[in-house]
């Protein structure tokens, strides 16, 4: 099984170059080249694999850790959100169309909604 994690803010922004123009899901973290190319292609190792994604939004930058931790923390009912975690899980077969999505589930049109926030995605796929 191998890993892989994403970072950083969701925005969408107009982009071209090799693609078309157009508005496109972007996750910005540290200004790396590879962040300038939609979510959707930064994703198509998954294409025709069994993955497993999870992730989680918060409101300000914070590790894998801490997210995880305040989701716990709410689910419990033991205090108040320090980041405003959300997280999500999907198991199933992901393919990319001009979306993105996961066992039926919109993921392109989930991440949408939390523009602005920060991103932190993980996606294991299954040898």
């Amino acid at each position: 099984m191998t890993t892989h994690l994403i970072e950083g803010w969701l925005k969408v922004e107009e982009v071209g170059g090799s693609y078309e123009e157009h508005d496109a899901l972007l996750v910005r973290n540290s200004g790396l080249q590879e962040e300038n190319e939609p979510l959707a292609v930064r994703l198509e190792f998954m294409d025709h694999k069994q993955v497993t994604v999870r992730y989680w939004v918060c409101e300000q930058k914070c590790s894998k850790e801490d997210a995880a931790e305040d989701f716990l923390r709410t689910l419990m009912g033991l205090g108040v959100s320090d980041y405003g975690a959300r997280y999500s899980e999907y198991t199933g077969y992901l393919w990319t169309d001009e979306d993105i999505q996961v066992g039926g589930h919109d993921i392109l049109e989930e991440l949408k909604s939390y523009l602005g926030e920060y991103l932190i995605l993980e996606v294991e796929v299954h040898e």
